[in-house]
């Protein structure tokens, strides 16, 4: 995909997910973090991905929020913020994960939710009540029950 919109990649050689804020915040000190940062600053498009909660590959969920997902009654995740079936994003004092920060996705213009067939569309419901996804493309089926439910 990079190749079609002449894009050169950055890369974080760490991790995604740290096992304490120490951790996180020596990555978040990196050069190439600071360039990545710089270019979430100026997305105008971004994909992400919509999925189920709980969800294969799990993505260290337990380590990052410990039984909170079950008690907060997540359903799905847009990236690897998970959200409960209002639209909220669950927050753990626990999660070290690098990713793009919400407020800075807020203020990309074109957020594209992306779905597969395996997606609950309760998860896609919830997603999509965060008010970051823009524009969706998800299977007319999973699209369909979403809409019969609504």
């Amino acid at each position: 995909m990079g190749e079609h919109s002449q894009s050169e990649p950055e890369f974080i050689y760490t991790p995604a997910y740290m096992t304490s804020e120490q951790d996180l915040k020596r990555t978040m000190d990196l050069e190439n973090y600071h360039e990545i940062l710089l270019s979430w600053r100026r997305l105008e498009v971004a994909l992400v991905n919509i999925g189920n909660f709980p969800s294969v590959p799990d993505f260290a969920s337990k380590a990052r929020y410990g039984d909170l997902l079950v008690k907060e009654r997540a359903v799905g995740r847009i990236l690897n913020y998970f959200v409960g079936e209002d639209g909220h994003v669950l927050a753990s004092d626990t999660d070290y994960a690098v990713q793009i920060p919400l407020p800075l996705l807020g203020k990309v213009p074109h957020v594209v939710g992306i779905c597969s067939a395996n997606t609950n569309p309760r998860a896609l419901g919830a997603a999509l009540r965060t008010g970051y996804i823009r524009d969706l493309i998800a299977p007319e089926r999973i699209a369909a029950q979403l809409m019969e439910t609504e």
